[in-house]
């Protein structure tokens, strides 16, 4: 958006990392951003996909906002797939409370 197009013309950036959930409307998004960082010849390192699946208590996974949105993209745009985070309620809560997981 276009806080990033003014970092990108005041400030020289190395790189950017896009972050985005499997959802298709995440996923118009960040390619806007790709393009945009393209035409400011900013590089892309990569993609970082969010909320990416959720662990459910007998082992299996949900994916809660679709499979491999952010992975897909990646292999359209020819950049790496830096990682996919789960949802997890202990960042949610730890955020809420300022604190950081780990």
């Amino acid at each position: 958006g276009d806080i990033q197009l003014t970092l990108s013309q005041t400030i020289p950036l190395t790189g950017a990392i896009i972050v985005t959930t499997p959802q298709e409307i995440s996923l118009i998004d960040a390619k806007k951003g790709f393009s945009m960082f393209e035409k400011v010849n900013v590089q892309t390192i990569g993609i970082i996909e969010n909320m990416s699946y959720y662990n459910l208590p007998d082992g299996s996974i949900d994916y809660i906002f679709g499979k491999d949105g952010g992975k897909n993209m990646c292999d359209e745009l020819g950049i790496p797939l830096l990682g996919q985070i789960p949802i997890n309620k202990k960042i949610r809560e730890g955020g809420d409370l300022g604190k950081p997981v780990s």
